[in-house]
């Protein structure tokens, strides 16, 4: 599938497009578009004592002017989108408040006049004692008809949420267990057919035995993980060498991992109703090797300054994370034209108090994603992967209330019910950066990953194939794998995640299949 060539709608764009356009007008169209715009109309002449960007600024009565060199000369400052400004050194509160005056300018205003200051802050917390300032204070009155939506509204999340995501703190696992529980839900996971058999089933070890094989390896003293990834003299810098690609690693117990063409790995995909991931950076680089994968080649970002391509789109990660594709739609692989979906979304958060809301966008985030999905595909199980627990400090509850919990406790009914894996934390290189070593050192990340897979059966017991949650394990398997910052590894390692990812999903495909899954 090529990239979507959204074609707009709107009369206003099309008339725009039969004129030439001035090089002035902005070029940049989106599905909902408006019309081109004239950047020179935008800019006012400056008025009375307000002749450069410092003078206006000044007049805001927030310290603006401390910003005044980096948003340029007054033609700059008038045209600057809200990104912009942030990326001049204001926060967004300031870039909001600044695109507002800069309006009031333009209508006639005088910024003196509208401006307005930050209120003081907060000297007494909540309403304070009866006597403030030698003054008695009045009760507060409570009005339901003004409280009433925000309880109302309160109690539907609640209710939305099925209480589960503070579960851990009151409620056994085994109630826990009972409502997540696969063995007797009435829907099970569905695949579709596929061109190529299965190449994993059926060759000696089922899906968990895989991913416990997988957590037993040790990577070889020659193990190609151990070095720097070099791109083969003669190859384009974007150009992927799988032919040259092999296991750092060699698992014991089963059979070792098929190593999947692109062709392979888009067929075992359609299959599936989509592939969902969502998690920190160590989860991206998880998708960018799939994404690599699927399109055979290392071009995944929209890069026009070309600093992401070959193992850059990893060692480069700080940068090339915020042009990187993560939408299959919008990626140039080499699968069918035959639609699926494959798309990833950070979902972290440094923070875990307040939490509600950000159950809210990852039950949402995963309705988009189902939604999105074209109607044929739905009739298959989607494909969810998730990973936290770094930004938390590895606090179990923290991952278990605001990610699995109510992941699952949503799914729990849905028809059919999705596959899952919740993804461990790969190793801890020894040049992990000192003042993040005690927090994220090796055996902190290890217990995190012995407590997660401990829990995982207790929430959500049953097997893969019966749409139980399983955990993918990756410590041991990268332990001595090279690290560019002490955190993140890069191409070699991404791809044998990709790979092991995918020698699983097929076993899964079979074991379905096996058990009466599949949709003709």
């Amino acid at each position: 599938m090529n990239r979507l060539q959204a074609s707009c709608t709107c009369a206003r764009a099309s008339l725009a497009a039969r004129a030439a356009p001035s090089p002035a007008l902005l070029l940049r169209r989106a599905i909902h578009a408006p019309a081109a715009i004239d950047t020179l109309k935008r800019v006012p002449a400056p008025r009375g004592p307000y002749q450069d960007p410092a003078a206006l600024l000044a007049a805001s009565k927030r310290g603006l002017e401390q910003h005044a060199e980096k948003v340029g000369d007054w033609a700059a400052l008038f045209t600057k989108t809200g990104q912009e400004l942030r990326d001049a050194g204001l926060t967004s509160k300031e870039a909001r408040y600044t695109l507002w005056l800069l309006e009031k300018f333009r209508q006639g205003f005088d910024p003196a006049t509208v401006a307005t200051a930050l209120p003081p802050k907060k000297t007494i917390r909540g309403w304070g004692p009866r006597v403030q300032n030698g003054m008695q204070q009045k009760a507060p009155r409570y009005s339901l008809r003004r409280s009433g939506p925000f309880v109302f509204g309160a109690v539907l999340i609640l209710l939305a949420l099925h209480g589960h995501f503070a579960a851990t703190n009151f409620l056994p696992r085994p109630f826990l267990a009972s409502l997540n529980d696969t063995t007797s839900s009435p829907h099970q996971p569905k695949v579709g057919p596929r061109r190529f058999p299965s190449l994993c089933h059926g060759r000696g070890c089922n899906s968990t035995e895989l991913i416990a094989a997988v957590g037993r390896a040790r990577i070889r003293e020659d193990g190609a993980s151990r070095v720097e990834y070099v791109q083969r003299e003669g190859l384009g810098e974007n150009e992927l060498d799988l032919g040259r690609f092999g296991f750092s690693y060699d698992v014991e117990g089963c059979p070792a991992p098929h190593i999947f063409s692109p062709v392979e790995a888009c067929d075992l995909l359609s299959a599936f109703g989509g592939v969902f991931t969502r998690g920190d950076s160590l989860m991206r680089q998880f998708t960018q090797g799939l994404f690599i994968l699927l399109s055979n080649s290392f071009a995944i970002a929209n890069d026009p300054d070309r600093l992401c391509t070959g193992n850059s789109i990893f060692t480069n990660g700080k940068y090339c994370k915020t042009v990187s594709i993560f939408d299959s739609r919008k990626l140039d692989h080499v699968c069918s034209e035959e639609p699926w979906k494959f798309s990833h979304e950070q979902g972290v958060q440094d923070k875990v108090e307040h939490h509600a809301g950000w159950i809210l966008d990852l039950l949402n985030g995963y309705q988009t994603f189902v939604s999105s999905v074209p109607p044929n595909r739905r009739r298959y199980s989607p494909v969810f992967v998730v990973s936290n627990g770094i930004h938390y400090g590895w606090r179990v509850n923290a991952t278990l209330e605001m990610h699995l919990l109510p992941f699952l406790s949503n799914t729990s009914s849905a028809d059919p019910r999705p596959i899952s894996f919740f993804s461990s934390y790969p190793a801890v290189p020894p040049n992990k950066i000192e003042k993040f070593a005690v927090k994220q050192g090796p055996e902190r990340t290890k217990r995190y990953n012995a407590e997660i897979r401990k829990i995982l059966p207790e929430i959500s017991p049953g097997e893969l194939y019966q749409g139980a949650m399983h955990q993918l394990e990756w410590y041991n398997s990268t332990n001595g794998a090279v690290s560019f910052d002490g955190t993140h590894y890069s191409y070699q390692v991404a791809m044998e995640r990709a790979q092991v990812f995918l020698n699983v999903l097929d076993t899964v495909w079979g074991e379905i299949v096996d058990h009466g899954g599949l949709i003709d």
